[in-house]
């Protein structure tokens, strides 16, 4: 099972080659409410809604970086019977995990995503047109000057034809 950190603005996992990280899962919540409510809190993460996070699995892990010592202590009084080493990283809800990318579900609106693909795309033909205009001009100097001949590119003046783009 992949481990990652739980805590808000953590991006620690299992992975990670550059630095060695212990995982801790979240004390049982059946045999020690309590301490996994003091874990939860300490975590300091949020729902969308801005309720307080709750895991919903039993594979819910906090790396070491969170414990003074490295580990939990099961002792009641030690400093790390609950996590308290954070950073005052960005607010991180439930739904993003460790890593803030949003995934699009199959059938979900795109349409913002094909506005600006035809945005790109206009942008591709304004450019193409501008190139065009140019090698006219450029066409026009030469002919000008001497008898060569015409430059093709100039002959096809829709900017989709010559970039093979529809």
């Amino acid at each position: 099972m992949p481990k990652s950190c739980s805590a808000r603005g953590c991006s620690n996992h299992h992975m990670m080659k550059e630095k060695k990280v212990s995982f801790f899962r979240f004390p049982n919540p059946v045999k020690r409410p309590d301490r996994r409510s003091q874990w939860i809190s300490a975590c300091q993460r949020l729902n969308p809604d801005g309720s307080e996070w709750l895991p919903v699995s039993k594979y819910v892990y906090i790396c070491s970086e969170h414990f003074v010592t490295g580990r939990p202590v099961d002792e009641t009084s030690h400093v790390d019977y609950v996590p308290t080493v954070f950073s005052n990283a960005r607010q991180m809800s439930s739904s993003s995990g460790s890593q803030n990318k949003k995934r699009r579900r199959p059938g979900e609106d795109r349409t913002s995503e094909l506005r600006n693909q035809e945005k790109l795309k206009d942008a591709t033909y304004e450019v193409a047109e501008i190139l065009i205009s140019l090698a006219m001009m450029n066409d026009t100097a030469m002919t000008s000057s001497s008898s060569s001949p015409s430059n093709p590119i100039v002959e096809q003046t829709d900017p989709k034809s010559v970039l093979n783009v529809y």
